[in-house]
């Protein structure tokens, strides 16, 4: 009987040994990447409103948008390229001239300037405001029809 428990408590040892022979470690990588996209997507839209013109006045009038943004990628920079009117006319920042409307064939023209760029985006969540500033003269109101004028100028943003 001690030479049976004998025989078992060395197989055992050995079936012990063996098990921590037999296991074995490896590592593996795994390569992880993610690509976030340098893109602008439009903002809001603003709006320029003139105050009311008297048509005696001698000084320009002028207005400045609010409300136009635009969004890109945090990093991604972007320039304003040109702009065109509703009336057909087209610019840039620096020289737009346009025409408003009255809807019943009269014109009132202005004048548009901002700042091109290059802004620098700063992410979705933080958008950047683009300000168009406008300018009415004398010369342009003087003899202008008593009416509301309008048009809907488009901003061309490039990336």
């Amino acid at each position: 009987m001690k030479k049976y428990i004998l025989v078992v408590a060395v197989v055992m040892l050995v079936v012990a040994m063996a098990g921590s022979t037999w296991a074995a470690v490896t590592t593996q990588t795994v390569n992880t990447t993610a690509q976030v996209l340098g893109l602008c997507k439009n903002g809001t839209n603003g709006t320029l409103t003139f105050a009311p013109i008297d048509p005696s006045g001698v000084a320009n009038v002028t207005a400045s948008s609010l409300g136009l943004t635009y969004s890109c990628s945090n990093g991604t920079t972007f320039n304003i390229t040109g702009i065109t009117g509703g009336s057909s006319t087209s610019g840039t920042c620096a020289s737009f001239n346009g025409i408003m409307t009255d809807g019943g064939g009269h014109t009132l023209n202005y004048a548009l300037t901002c700042a091109g760029g290059p802004y620098a985006g700063l992410g979705f969540t933080n958008p950047i405001a683009i300000v168009l500033n406008g300018t009415i003269t004398p010369v342009q109101f003087q003899n202008a029809f008593a009416a509301t004028y309008t048009d809907t100028v488009t901003v061309e943003v490039t990336y």
